[in-house]
């Protein structure tokens, strides 16, 4: 189970994803919490949802 600051974090990072319309996709349904490491990230092209990006 999430502690409540790890629960304020990701509210907090969710927000920035509010005007993407894959918005309810990637946080509609969150049932569990668990820990990833990311070691890269890249740019992708996701069409609509990334064009003002």
């Amino acid at each position: 189970m999430a502690t409540e600051q790890e629960t304020k974090r990701l509210n907090c990072r969710m927000r920035m994803t509010k005007g993407l319309k894959g918005n309810t996709y990637l946080w509609g349904k969150m049932e569990y919490v668990i820990d990833i490491k990311f070691t890269k990230a890249e740019k992708i092209n996701l069409r609509k949802m990334t064009a003002s990006l």
